[in-house]
């Protein structure tokens, strides 16, 4: 089965007050196959976006689902990041995650 694509952001903003539904989103889309997910570079993003996505992410890798972004992440998802400590000393594989290269620069 392919990757399905999942868009977020779109319509609503990447923060706590819509964690549940992001959640939900992330969990009926992530199938045996995949998820590929497209986050707009635009939308307000906060520390319980990335919270849900690195929970996602350690799902995905216990059950074997391919999970990845589309894009690197943009320039407000990467602040975000940097601010939660997610970029100093990040562990094996995060990098290419997040930004799609092996190393954070």
């Amino acid at each position: 089965m392919a990757n399905q694509r999942l868009k977020v952001g779109y319509d609503t903003e990447l923060t706590i007050r819509h964690a549940q539904e992001v959640k939900q989103q992330l969990a009926a889309t992530m199938v045996e196959g995949g998820l590929e997910l497209d986050i707009n570079p635009d939308a307000a993003v906060d520390l319980s976006f990335v919270q849900l996505l690195a929970s996602a992410r350690q799902h995905a890798l216990k059950t074997g689902c391919d999970f990845s972004l589309t894009q690197p992440a943009s320039p407000k998802l990467r602040d975000i990041l940097k601010r939660g400590g997610f970029i100093e000393g990040a562990m094996p594989g995060e990098s290419k995650f997040w930004f799609h290269t092996e190393n954070v620069q």
